[in-house]
This record gives C-alpha cells, structure tokens and sequence, in this order.
C-alpha cells in the first residue's frame, strides 16, 4: 500500500489562524532558537542531505532548473518534519525526511506546484528582459557566459521570493495536517491572511540576504565553506521560524 502515515498534527477538527503580533517577536525568536540549538547537528546534517544534491545537480537543458525545484520543493518540506519531530522532544531520523516523498498524489502535486510557480514567473520576466533568443540559449546550456548577469540574478532573487511569498506555508501545512491539496491551499491562505505582516517581513529580510549570498564570489576553500555554512544556516533558521510562528498562529 502506499498509503501515507498519519501527519504529525493529523486533522485539526477546528482551524482558525489568529494573527501573532509583531511584538511577540523575541519570544518567536527566542523559541526558534531553543528549537535549532535542540538538535543543531543533526538538523544540519538531515538539511544537507537535500541541499547538497539540489545544489550539484547537473544543468540538464530545459528540465535542470525545473528538476531542482521540485525536488527541492518535496525534500525540504521533508525538513518541516524534522523540525516538528525535534519541537516535540524526539530524535528526527531519514524516515523523518521521507515522509513528504510519501504523501498522496495530489499534495505532491500541489508542493511541485508551489516550486514551480515563483520559477515560471522568473521565467517570464527574463522573457521581458533579455529575449526568447538570449532565454532559449541559457536554458539550453548554449550561452556565452556560464553564469547568469548580475541584472538577472536579481530578478531572480525578486521575482522568486515575492511571488513564492503568498505560498510561505505550503509545506509545513502539506506535511504536518491530514488534509487533501485543496483544503491545504485554503489553510495556507487563511493563515497568510492572518500573518501576512510576517510573510512580508520574512520576505523583506531573505531577498536581501539571498542577494548578498548570490554576490558573494569565494575565492578560497574558506569562503566556500563559509559561504555555505551562512546559507545553511539562514535557511535552517527561516524553516524553523516558519514553523514556530505557524505553530502559534494554530494555537
């Protein structure tokens, strides 16, 4: 059978997102916090284990940048799972990680979908900007420069996150509740809604970070490692905040 298991908070019999105050900030962080420094290794090396293959993933043309953010849409809500396992005092394993492989098709589907959207609307801006020609090219793997310019990268980072911003709590509501796709859609709306002065926020404060992340040249091992340890580190602390602040706004 390939019937999921049960989701960690199963099936909420009421749900009414409240909203959390900006004010409640320090004690969002503080609890963020305690959560990553719980388990800090192991969080890290389970976050790796999807990072890592999304990262070197090779640029097939045309599906390599599709293929990365299904994948990554899938295994890091896999992360979520980790994390609620940590906040309720256990020890998150690879079983942990594979749920959101297991889930049924139809929130598969909406998860790709939530990767997959913010990348199309990147795709059409680039479109607007360099041309059917220029874009074909780069998709292709055909372009002059291995990299992306400056200008298109922030697109990129702009584009991707404010558009994926209406979507922030697709995947810990996917993995964390029994509902089908479409009543979690409607959740991760409802507590959008309700929060969406942190949604705004957290977006406000990512573009700038993942632009300087995006800049950042390393010309050594050391910058590597350390370029690497800081976005490892961001985004294991956005997952946990996320889900910190979703955990109090079901409460």
């Amino acid at each position: 059978m390939n019937a999921a298991p049960p989701a960690l908070w199963g099936t909420p019999r009421r749900f009414v997102p409240r909203p959390v105050g900006l004010d409640q900030f320090p004690s969002l962080l503080r609890e963020t916090a305690a959560l990553v420094r719980a388990a800090p290794g192991r969080l890290c090396a389970l976050f790796l284990l999807v990072f890592l293959p999304v990262q070197i993933l090779p640029g097939v043309p045309y599906i390599g940048m599709p293929l990365r953010e299904t994948l990554a849409s899938i295994g890091f809500a896999g992360f979520f799972v980790a994390l609620e396992v940590v906040r309720q005092g256990r020890r998150p394993t690879l079983l942990d990680m594979a749920y959101s492989w297991r889930l049924p098709g139809d929130k598969l589907i909406l998860l790709v979908a939530s990767g997959l959207l913010p990348l199309l609307a990147v795709l059409l801006v680039w479109w607007l900007d360099i041309g059917a020609t220029e874009l074909d090219a780069y998709l292709s793997g055909h372009a002059p420069e291995g990299s992306l310019p400056v200008r298109q990268q922030l697109e990129f980072v702009l584009v991707f996150n404010l558009v994926g911003m209406p979507l922030l709590f697709i995947q810990p509501l996917s993995v964390l509740c029994s509902w089908s796709a479409t009543r979690t859609l409607s959740a991760n709306l409802l507590v959008w809604i309700a929060n969406w002065r942190w949604a705004l926020i957290i977006t406000l404060v990512l573009i700038p970070v993942a632009i300087g992340l995006e800049s950042f040249d390393p010309a050594s091992a050391l910058e590597v490692a350390l370029s690497l340890i800081s976005e490892v580190a961001v985004e294991i602390g956005l997952s946990a905040f996320t889900l910190v602040l979703l955990q109090r706004t079901l409460q």
